[in-house]
């Protein structure tokens, strides 16, 4: 089953909460994801930063 994120948070260490449709939450760590393509972008902290949900997803 597939829950809409309704919530981002970024939080210290490169870490984002994420809340769910279903009220559940959760912190991913983004930073192992560094060395994969556009992800390496997501250092600049500014950018890290403006993370929002559009569309049930998570963009920055």
């Amino acid at each position: 089953m597939y829950f809409s994120v309704i919530s981002v948070k970024p939080l210290d260490g490169y870490k984002l909460l994420i809340k769910f449709e279903n009220e559940e939450e959760r912190i991913f760590d983004v930073s192992p994801y560094f060395d994969i393509g556009k992800f390496a972008e997501l250092k600049d902290m500014s950018l890290f930063n403006s993370v929002t949900v559009k569309f049930d997803s998570i963009v920055f």
